[in-house]
């Protein structure tokens, strides 16, 4: 048997993390459930999964674990329920939000739940095109199934517009190469951490003894590091672009005294030169595995992408915290989620698929953490990325306008000719009108 599918669909993990939501309150599923009692029929009705992301492939039974899994689930929702599961695929070109504006407006229904990005959400939320999940009283959107954090990520004044039952891996935290760390004498970040001494100030020390010259002659740098992955320097030290001061009242943070110490720890260390000098993907990833460097910051998922083809011995431990402050929730800038669009024919039929297909969770859970350990990911590295996938946090004001925000940061901290005093203050208007530009849009 063959079925289109995404792959990302069967191939991530799912989050487990009960966290109750005033927005969200927990409503029973209605008949079909998996308690026996009898199933609704649907006549037939078509169940579309759409997603923009690339990679659809035939899934065949005996591929892979998931996969048979997902089939199963296909075909039982498809017998409980009489209905039809299909999927459409939308390009991945920044096109799928006024496709799916243009496809409301003349009456079509363009799927029943869309897996799409943080970025279409906020799109889709301006345009008025997402249906209020929490309002369907099939759904039970407060089951352990389902990804509290992702639900929390989705909802927008008192009603949740995105959710989904899995965990996400665009968590971002620091690599280390186990093998650099131990030939310089250096203490495993993941014990420093679980002891709940992970500060900037430890950080400092590590990269300080990490650079140099090594026994065979060779040079070591403390860190691998790029313009955007050290945004999360800030969101970790209490600052950021934007800091959100509650009910999603953004405002430029470049400014605030936290985010000034932290350009001035950057600024500091690429001072004593313990930054490897070179910054684009490809060089810096191989600059790691091939133990140029002991700190490599990114997202957790690069050990699929990139350290499941090479032989590193790693750790990974999420970004340090100030001293004297206890340890934060890490800040994501990307979540997928599934959407609904307003004109759901039939809203209770999606509840009470999308409930079926959320059983799915636990198997799915234990599948990702099954893989991540399948390539090398230590036991330290699989409890920080659970605690993490289920306290992240969104960046304040993720869908706005902040490139001028962007640039002034990244000079601030790299250059040392310049003054960021006077660099973020260039851009603080231009950067709080477009914040403020942007929650206008997504509110009205």
């Amino acid at each position: 048997m063959k079925r289109k599918c995404f792959t990302a669909v069967c191939c991530l993990g799912l989050s487990l993390a009960v966290l109750p939501l005033s927005a969200c309150q927990p409503k029973q599923p209605a008949q079909g459930s998996a308690s026996g009692e009898a199933a609704l029929d649907m006549h037939g009705y078509e169940f579309i999964i759409g997603s923009h992301y690339a990679g659809y492939s035939d899934l065949q039974r005996g591929s892979y674990r998931m996969a048979d899994l997902y089939l199963d689930k296909y075909e039982e929702i498809e017998r409980l329920y009489n209905c039809k599961i299909s999927f459409r695929a939308y390009p991945s070109d920044g096109t799928i939000a006024s496709e799916v504006h243009t496809s409301i407006m003349a009456g079509d229904k363009p799927f029943d739940i869309l897996d799409a990005p943080l970025k279409t959400f906020y799109s889709l939320l301006a345009s008025k095109d997402l249906y209020a999940q929490n309002t369907i009283a099939a759904l039970d959107l407060a089951s352990p199934n389902m990804n509290q954090q992702i639900t929390k990520a989705g909802t927008w004044n008192g009603n949740v517009y995105g959710s989904k039952y899995t965990y996400t891996d665009n968590i971002p935290g620091i690599f280390y190469n186990k093998d650099v760390l131990e030939a310089k004498g250096i203490e495993d970040p993941g014990e420093i951490y679980k002891r709940g001494e992970w500060t900037f100030t430890k950080l400092k020390e590590q990269l300080t003894v990490a650079t140099g010259a090594t026994d065979s002659g060779s040079r070591t740098y403390g860190m691998v590091i790029s313009n955007a992955i050290s945004e999360f320097f800030l969101y970790a030290g209490g600052g950021g672009k934007v800091l959100d001061k509650g009910d999603n009242n953004w405002i430029f943070g470049l400014d605030d005294p936290r985010s000034m110490a932290v350009v001035q720890y950057l600024r500091d260390l690429r001072k004593q030169k313990v930054f490897h000098p070179e910054s684009m993907w490809d060089k810096v990833s191989k600059a790691f595995a091939e133990g140029e460097a002991a700190f490599f910051p990114y997202y957790i998922w690069s050990a699929a992408s990139t350290f499941s083809k090479l032989d590193i011995n790693y750790g990974f431990v999420p970004f340090p915290k100030m001293d004297g402050t206890e340890q934060g929730a890490p800040y994501v800038q990307d979540c997928r989620m599934f959407m609904m669009p307003k004109n759901l024919p039939n809203p209770e039929y999606t509840g009470l698929i999308y409930n079926k297909l959320a059983e799915l969770g636990p198997d799915s859970r234990s599948d990702q953490i099954d893989y991540y350990k399948s390539i090398g990911a230590d036991d330290n590295t699989i409890r920080f990325f659970k605690e993490m996938s289920d306290q992240f946090k969104l960046v304040p004001g993720g869908g706005a306008q902040t490139v001028d925000a962007d640039l002034a940061y990244y000079g601030a901290w790299q250059t040392s000719t310049k003054e960021p005093a006077s660099e973020f203050a260039a851009v603080k208007s231009k950067t709080q009108a477009n914040l403020d530009e942007f929650k206008n849009l997504i509110t009205k």
